[in-house]
Order: structure tokens, then C-alpha cells, then sequence
């Protein structure tokens, strides 16, 4: 499988950003697709290796980027799935993360399309 792939070529090349930037892409889009399926243990795993990801790598604009957007599907999700108590804890997740990079436009694009019109955090220096 592609993903397990790139899962090893991160692990080879910890440093390579665009190694990074790859694996995040097929974390994000694997996760997309497992919720197609309604397989949503793996979605949910797929995603926590993606916030780890991020987590190790908190400069990695690319990796940022698909985090956040992971995180305002998952968002979208949890809402769809009624389950409030950890759409609050994802919000506020992703308000640390907007807060923290407040010049990060994919960041903000991905708060303003889960909001539906421009919302900001923070302020660009």
C-alpha cells in the first residue's frame, strides 16, 4: 500500500521535507477515505498519526496545512456524528493551532471554509 510506503520513507528520512509533505498527503487523503468506507476507528487512527506528525514537525507549513484541514473534516464529521464533546475539544484545537500561526493563510482558509466566511485568530505580524 502506498501510504505504508511513504510511512517508511518518513521514517527513513525524518529530515526531508518533502518526504513529510508527502506522507501528510496520504495520511489526509487515506483518512478521507476511510470515513467514505464508515470506517471511522481508521479514519480516527489516521488522523491521530497526522497530529502527530504535526506535532513533531510544528514548522512544516505543509504538514500544518494538512492538519488543519484534517482537523476541519474531522470537525465537519464529529458534527454529523452528534458527538459534541469532542467537536469542542477538535475546535479548540484548531483555535491553539490558527492562534499559534496566526500568518498562516492555509491554516485560516481551512477555519474560514469550516465557518462558511472569514474568520481570523490571532493577528499577522
Amino acid at each position: 500500500m502506498l501510504l505504508d510506503e511513504l510511512r517508511e520513507l518518513a521514517a527513513a528520512h525524518p529530515d526531508d521535507a518533502a518526504v513529510r509533505k508527502s506522507f501528510a498527503m496520504g495520511l489526509f487523503n487515506t483518512a478521507i477515505q476511510a470515513k467514505l468506507e464508515d470506517a471511522l476507528e481508521r479514519r480516527n487512527m489516521l488522523f491521530d498519526e497526522l497530529r502527530h506528525l504535526a506535532a513533531a514537525f510544528p514548522n512544516d507549513v505543509a504538514v500544518r496545512e494538512r492538519f488543519a484541514k484534517g482537523l476541519c473534516n474531522v470537525i465537519r464529521h464529529v458534527r454529523q456524528e452528534k458527538d459534541l464533546e469532542r467537536q469542542h475539544k477538535l475546535l479548540d484545537e484548531l483555535i491553539r493551532i490558527a492562534t499559534a500561526y496566526p500568518g498562516d493563510a492555509a491554516v485560516q482558509n481551512s477555519i474560514t471554509q469550516l465557518f462558511g466566511g472569514q474568520v481570523r485568530f490571532g493577528h499577522a505580524d
